[in-house]
């Protein structure tokens, strides 16, 4: 199978491995982007796959989206719209994760099908310090994954959980000791022979005891605290809160006027709800 500078594909058997190696941290940036979207294409390209392990070279595994893109047009579309087309792959998709885990890295893991683990590796959502939300999925697929209220706090407090703390939350299937990417592999054939497809988290349904109203004004009260005097303008959605998070408990594809905001449209207004606006209760 082909192979460039930043991303190569190869192939073990009937397993492919998708492997990145873009120093010092494996940011997703526009080439390895543009790398990940040619490995696809070489994936499904290729007869008699079991499954496909996606991973990364050096310290760690993505760390996160470009920074450096942020002054520019939003790019949150772009990166959906490829994390969406590692979810649609019809053979499993595992992620062997190392390192630190950040943003978009986290939310790349979310849309593969299982996720495995070194010990040690830290994951987190550190979007709010830099006064924007996980844009590329992550506030649909980890609620699906771990229910709403726990989402909300690793989303508000920023804090990074390790693996021990990832699996007991449910979104890390596996703690790999030794050659992570041996057995990764292994794992992903281990599922195949067991006749395991792909779990594709955008297809499951978000258990509504943990989006209660009760919960929405805890994680509300806990965003004043914590931010205190930072507003958001709201989002497209003309719905009310409530709604949008009866919608978001199902198992959908979002639509254009559902788009979560970006970076250039969450100017401050008065009125508005701290850090997330999409909670705000406006009329229709």
């Amino acid at each position: 199978m082909n192979e460039s500078a930043i991303v190569s594909v190869s192939r073990e058997g009937d397993v492919a491995v998708v492997a990145v190696n873009s120093p010092p941290v494996n940011t997703i940036t526009a080439a390895v982007r543009t790398g990940l979207a040619q490995a696809l294409e070489q994936v499904r390209a290729e007869t008699g796959l079991a499954a496909v392990v996606l991973r990364c070279a050096g310290s760690t595994f993505f760390s996160g989206a470009d920074i450096g893109e942020f002054s520019g047009p939003p790019k949150e579309e772009e990166y959906r719209k490829l994390f969406g087309e590692f979810e649609a792959l019809d053979i499993p998709v595992v992620a062997a994760m190392h390192g630190t885990v950040m943003g978009g890295g986290l939310e790349i893991a979310l849309a593969c099908h299982y996720r495995v683990a070194a010990p040690g590796t830290r994951f987190g959502f550190p979007e709010v310090t830099l006064g924007i939300i996980p844009g590329a999925g992550g506030t649909q697929r980890m609620p699906r994954l771990i229910g709403v209220e726990k989402t909300l706090e690793l989303i508000l407090t920023a804090r990074p959980v390790d693996t021990t703390q990832a699996r007991a939350l449910g979104f890390v299937d596996a703690e790999i000791e030794g050659d992570l990417h041996a057995a990764a592999v292994a794992y992903a054939r281990q599922l195949a022979a067991a006749g395991k497809g792909p779990r594709r988290t955008g297809s499951m349904s978000v258990d509504p005891s943990t989006a209660t109203d009760t919960i929405i004004a805890q994680a509300m009260a806990q965003a004043e605290k914590l931010y205190p005097n930072r507003t958001a303008a709201p989002c497209r959605s003309r719905r009310a809160s409530s709604t949008r998070l009866r919608w978001s408990t199902k198992p959908r594809k979002p639509t254009s006027r559902e788009a979560p905001c970006t970076p250039s449209s969450q100017s401050a207004r008065p009125g508005a709800s701290p850090v997330f606006p999409q909670m705000r209760k406006h009329a229709p």
